[in-house]
């Protein structure tokens, strides 16, 4: 079984729709819902193995029932969310709950579609939103990658002394920066208000941003062959302290901060560097010390940064509103936009991807055609649109058609240089 990535990668993000309404038909709690699809990408990453252009829906579901009962759900209740969310036939639902067929079709039959009081029907609760499922999935893939590494504590202690030697001295950032007042982001603003000054060894891996978070997740050098990582998050609230954790204070960037030690998460930081402004670094606990986890904290600079996107909207799309966007790869090349609707049981989630290796609905070459068959890989110049339903529901080539209509490219997708400010994006 392949190891989980720290970050979701973009193309994986705008196919997560369907297990996200299944999730929440099995649990009805968006909360629970975005734990179960984190637990089940961490647990199962077998879709890091995909090849390109293979529909990854069958395996995530998969994924997302077993991890479902494995963890003490109801297989009468996952027989009936399957049927009504995914329509599968009672034969492959048997499959996938590992019931006998006949035992399957008495729980469907005690719970005709429609009938809420025994699960059935669409499910009660929203879906959760794709920002959260990201969230989640940090600490669960981290969890899990974790799990094995416990069994070399002893090794990993002694050879972490060794590995601060070599790693280098975070570079200060100018005192000018320092004395300047914090940036903070207002909700809706598509830029960042913090950035990292990397050392040596360190390198960006995902930037994301949604209507009230921020979020960087940087790779750090290798150690006991492990690679750590470490993610920023800023955010108006946090999570309070479990009793459960132990905490110390520390000082950041000349603030009192403080150091949580909670054995169901990885340890992190977490201090005020505005009012109201929160900011949170967690790091992959058996390869970052809490020496290292202190240095990426004084390296978070609270000062604006604008990344660009190569497409952009002229106007935001009826019933739809911009619910994150994403940099993901090397020179954050892999760039996605989520459109969500105002009503998610009305109309469908709309991506619009660059430099994403996955087959989209239609994509758009630099020579003003469209191609629209999904079996195949969207080139370099293109920018795509996927739908999270199927393009024969009339809703979703509806939605295709308006989000094509406001879609506008740069002159060269392939050359950051004339790329739009993210901020450029509608609210």
């Amino acid at each position: 079984m392949p190891r989980p990535p720290d970050a979701l990668p973009g193309w994986l993000l705008a196919e997560l729709e369907p297990v996200r309404r299944l999730a929440a038909a099995l649990t009805d709690s968006p909360a629970e819902a975005a734990d179960l699809v984190a637990e089940a990408l961490a647990r199962d990453p077998s879709w890091t193995q995909l090849p390109v252009g293979h529909d990854p829906a069958p395996l995530l579901r998969t994924g997302l029932v077993r991890t479902y009962l494995r963890g003490g759900g109801d297989p009468s209740r996952a027989a009936v969310a399957l049927r009504d969310t995914e329509r599968l036939t009672i034969g492959e639902i048997a499959s996938l709950v590992d019931r006998p067929t006949r035992r399957v079709a008495t729980d469907l039959a005690g719970a005709p579609p429609g009938d809420r009081e025994h699960g059935a029907g669409p499910p009660a609760v929203t879906a959760p939103s794709l920002a959260v499922v990201v969230d989640r999935y940090t600490a669960a893939a981290r969890e899990v990658r974790r799990e094995p590494a416990r069994r070399r504590r002893l090794v990993a202690a002694g050879l972490l002394v060794g590995a601060l030697v070599v790693i280098g001295v975070v570079v200060l950032p100018t005192l000018a920066t320092r004395l300047l007042p914090p940036d903070v982001r207002e909700p809706g603003e598509w830029r960042f208000s913090h950035r990292v000054e990397l050392a040596d060894g360190w390198s960006v891996e995902q930037r994301l941003l949604t209507p009230v978070t921020e979020r960087t997740v940087i790779r750090l050098p290798i150690t006991n062959g492990d690679p750590g990582s470490c993610t920023i998050t800023l955010a108006e609230r946090v999570e309070p302290v479990a009793r459960r954790a132990e905490t110390h204070p520390v000082r950041v960037q000349d603030h009192d901060a403080t150091y949580v030690d909670d054995p169901a998460l990885d340890p992190y930081v977490v201090w005020s560097y505005a009012t109201e402004r929160h900011a949170v670094v967690s790091c992959s606990r058996l390869v970052t010390p809490e020496s290292l986890q202190l240095q990426v904290a004084d390296a978070v600079v609270f000062d604006g940064e604008q990344l660009r996107t190569p497409f952009t909207l002229t106007a935001r799309p009826a019933g739809y509103r911009v619910d994150l966007v994403s940099w993901t790869g090397p020179a954050a090349r892999e760039v996605l936009v989520e459109l969500a609707p105002d009503d998610v049981s009305a109309a469908p989630t709309i991506v619009v991807s660059s430099g994403r290796p996955e087959p989209a609905d239609r994509c758009f070459p630099a020579d003003g055609t469209v191609r629209t068959a999904r079996t195949v890989v969207p080139r370099p110049d293109e920018i795509c649109l996927t739908a999270s339903w199927s393009t024969r529901e009339p809703a979703a080539g509806r939605a295709l058609d308006e989000v094509s209509g406001l879609l506008q490219r740069a002159a060269d997708v392939t050359d950051p240089r004339t790329w739009f400010d993210a901020d450029d994006l509608p609210g």
